[in-house]
């Protein structure tokens, strides 16, 4: 008789960093022949192995069609992997692993609105009822572990496993043309690009004005403050929107990478850039050196720290950063392989 397969549950994947982790395990899972049924986000784009899914099941994204098909098919897998954070809503027979990636959720900005605060908060109070129904949990970073750690109630075993996939395309091809610093991301607050662009004031103010690329898209509402900052003659050239190949070029293109955000999971920009040759100067929180060792830290919520941080760098004082983790989707398949 064979045996039941594995569920991969990918509801309320769709977007960012978290798809491309989701990408990278699917891979994995069609490459090495797993027996697995893949539930999928409506909104998740084509994933790269998709047509060599063994069985696929497409859902509306919410804890309502979530919970009728847990339900409706408690007794139909061997081993549940839940990969968008948020455990079962019922308590299986079986054993369940979530790997989780969203910060945000545990730590809500201050300065978010009402209706996103209530959003975050609703989303926080889900996954702390929810977490008994998962025996462990995955994260990409010591900086993930300590967080999600304090905050949930039920103390599971909690296991690192990183898993990207940066592309041939990136490597450092040793140019010595390099220019001024980048920050790949679409706006957020949480990104720290209303405080980047705060310190590039400051700089100018001081007479320094180093080159800045963003890729900001055209439906940001950031984007009437970054054109108003440029039309006061800040050194900023926002690339818009671009497409994943072609980010090589921008990272190979520019001395150092910015990286203002408050908090990241992983921060797989910090990796690519890094595996370009960039130097990295970055938030001076536990995340950035959960991957790197950067040449010059700054405290992401003071604009004048930040340019500080800037002029240390280009007045030669960093050092040359360094890259500090590595990739474990194999370890990760042999660990869901003996749940």
């Amino acid at each position: 008789m064979q045996e039941k397969p594995i569920l991969i549950d990918g509801i309320f994947l769709n977007m960012g960093g978290a798809v491309t982790i989701f990408n990278r395990l699917i891979d994995g899972l069609v490459e090495h022949g797993v027996n697995f049924v893949l539930l999928k986000d409506a909104r998740c784009p084509k994933l790269t192995s998709e047509d060599g899914v063994p069985k696929m099941i497409v859902l509306e994204p919410s804890f309502k069609s979530r919970h009728k098909f847990y339900k409706e098919h408690r007794d139909d897998f061997s081993k549940v992997v839940c990969m968008a954070n948020m455990p079962p809503s019922v308590r299986l027979k079986v054993p369940v692993t979530t790997y989780f990636h969203n910060l945000t959720v545990l730590s809500i900005p201050s300065n978010f609105s009402i209706k996103r605060k209530l959003r975050f908060w609703i989303r926080r109070a889900a996954l702390l009822l929810l977490c008994r129904n998962t025996d462990s949990w995955v994260v990409q970073t010591q900086n993930s572990e300590d967080t999600l750690r304090n905050a949930i109630p039920h103390k599971k075993h909690i296991y690192q496993y990183p898993i990207y996939r940066i592309p041939e395309e990136f490597s450092d091809d040793g140019r010595k043309d390099r220019d001024g610093f980048v920050f790949v991301g679409e706006y957020s607050y949480a990104k720290g690009h209303d405080e980047l662009l705060e310190a590039w004031k400051i700089l100018k103010a001081r007479g320094c004005n180093p080159l800045l690329k963003l890729t900001v898209s055209k439906k940001s509402d950031f984007l009437n403050q970054l054109s108003a900052g440029i039309a006061t003659g800040l050194n900023i050239k926002n690339y818009g929107f671009l497409p994943y190949m072609q980010l090589p070029e921008l990272y190979k293109s520019s001395k150092a990478l910015i990286y203002p955000s408050r908090n990241e999971s992983l921060g797989l920009g910090l990796i690519e850039a890094a595996v370009a040759g960039c130097d990295i100067v970055s938030s001076d929180h536990p995340f950035t050196y959960s991957v790197c060792n950067p040449s010059v830290v700054f405290d992401p919520t003071d604009p004048a720290s930040i340019a500080d941080a800037v002029c240390r760098y280009l007045e030669g004082e960093g050092k040359k950063s360094e890259l500090t983790i590595s990739d474990k989707l194999e370890e990760f398949l042999d660990f869901v392989g003996k749940l």
